[in-house]
């Protein structure tokens, strides 16, 4: 996903409501390996989980029910 999306969602889901704040939560995600930042020529920050699809499902499956 790329940062300016990401940044968008978490204004709207009230997660994040400026960018130092959002910086400062991925800062931590990304010290602890749970999310990567990749830098690809020609687009902006792209952020991505590295854990397979299935891991990925399981999480979201117990978020779920929550």
């Amino acid at each position: 996903m790329q940062y300016d999306l990401l940044f968008q969602v978490a204004c709207q889901q009230f997660i994040a409501t400026n960018d130092t704040a959002l910086r400062a939560l991925l800062g931590e995600f990304i010290d602890h390996g749970v999310v990567v930042s990749v830098q690809i020529p020609g687009y902006p920050d792209v952020l991505w989980i590295p854990a397979s699809k299935e891991t990925l499902r399981r999480i979201l499956k117990g978020m779920g029910d929550m």
